[in-house]
């Protein structure tokens, strides 16, 4: 795949891991203006964007695509006001920028995309440790040390433990090893131990289990067996977690005060009956709670989602919509040839795809962006064939 940008563009380098660090430490206008000013950065800086459409994966239309379905289905959608309409098209920005991020990072070099990487590893390294060392010195941060909430603090980390245990599979270095190692332990303690997150456990659970699946063969029985053991204490704790607090919920608080896993499994009922009514086109773009609050006689006309992106795409654009969106993710999965870049990326998507179901990925500020962002950089990875393990554990000039 050719690309036009060779130079080591300094600049655009320390815009987009300002963009990274923004999205995970600071505040939402700080975040947006910095993406801004590397998007304009980006669209000023070259020419020749014409060559750089033609460059881009073909399924990287089927965003495009998609939002312009949400966009039509206003016509028949039962939204509300001019506010949800705004809200509702708002949201779909970070489906937009996906492809827009693709086309602005691949202007890049080599040079400068292997050390954005090795930046946004990083700063998840010091969001774990910046969260040990205020639980060690018993200083309460809201959601880790990312600063926004447990839900967020779950997803970075679970991404984090997935790349670090990659790494220490494959890293030839014995001393990075170790380190990569240490890394995973450090991670999963503040995961389980101090920010107590569902999200964070199934993401973690699922990262671990889809790094072992892939390296099944080069572990040694004795190993597995023991990485086995530690998984099913982990999978304990999950499962009591969780049967313990939907016990709580749908019994302890019923209809009129349940928590967050009770209404959530409601939300999902709720939502599987609105699609029944409107299961080809769906109720359209911004329509959810509309349909909710008809169904329900308005126990849940404050939320606009389910917390669910998946029963979402099925409420407001039916089975048409939700097949373009997992038409895209299939896609995503399959491009590019075999690698541990390659391996990292699936899982990746992997555990996108996982947190749509449970989560409202795509509606949430700072993960809605940086999601968009990592695809579109794990694209450019897979497309150039840039190994990672070359970027984290270079060889040594002989």
């Amino acid at each position: 795949m050719e690309f036009i940008a060779k130079e080591e563009n300094k600049i655009g380098l320390l815009l987009w891991l300002s963009c990274f660090f923004s999205l995970l430490f600071l505040k939402a206008g700080v975040s947006n203006t910095l993406l801004f000013s590397a998007l304009m950065f980006s669209f000023f800086k070259y020419s020749a964007w014409i060559h750089h459409v033609k460059l881009m994966p073909s399924f990287f239309w089927l965003p495009i695509v998609f939002v312009l379905f949400a966009i039509s289905s206003l016509t028949w959608s039962k939204v509300g006001s001019s506010h949800d309409v705004y809200e509702a098209i708002s949201h779909l920005k970070f489906v937009l920028l996906i492809p827009i991020f693709f086309l602005t990072l691949n202007r890049l070099s080599n040079y400068a995309l292997e050390n954005l990487l090795r930046g946004f590893y990083i700063f998840l390294a010091i969001n774990v440790f910046l969260t040990l060392a205020a639980y060690a010195a018993s200083i309460e941060l809201p959601g880790g040390a990312s600063m926004k909430d447990r839900i967020f603090f779950g997803e970075l980390t679970a991404i984090f433990i997935l790349w670090s245990f990659l790494l220490f599979l494959e890293c030839p270095q014995k001393k990075k090893k170790m380190l990569f190692f240490w890394s995973i332990v450090f991670s999963v303690f503040s995961i389980y131990f101090i920010e107590d997150g569902r999200t964070g456990y199934l993401l973690t659970l699922l990262a671990i289990l889809y790094v072992l699946f892939l390296n099944r063969e080069k572990i040694s029985n004795s190993r597995y067996l023991v990485l086995m053991l530690i998984i099913l204490v982990i999978a304990g704790n999950v499962y009591s977690v969780f049967f313990g607090r939907f016990v709580a919920d749908n019994t302890v608080n019923q209809a009129t005060s349940l928590s967050s896993l009770g209404i959530r499994s409601e939300m999902i009922k709720t939502g599987l009956l609105a699609f029944l009514d409107a299961p080809v086109l769906g109720h359209g773009l911004g329509s959810y709670r509309v349909v909710a609050n008809e169904l329900t006689g308005g126990v849940y006309h404050f939320w606009n989602n389910p917390h669910s992106y998946l029963i979402l795409l099925l409420v407001e654009f039916g089975i048409v919509g939700t097949l373009v969106a997992l038409a895209f993710s299939y896609k995503l999965v399959c491009y590019g040839e075999k690698s541990v870049t390659k391996n990292f990326f699936i899982g990746f998507c992997l555990l996108i795809m996982f947190d749509s179901i449970v989560n409202s990925t795509f509606f949430d500020m700072h993960p809605g962006y940086l999601y968009a962002l990592l695809i579109a950089l794990g694209v450019v990875f897979v497309s150039r064939k840039i190994d990672l393990i070359e970027v984290f554990t270079p060889k040594q000039a002989s």
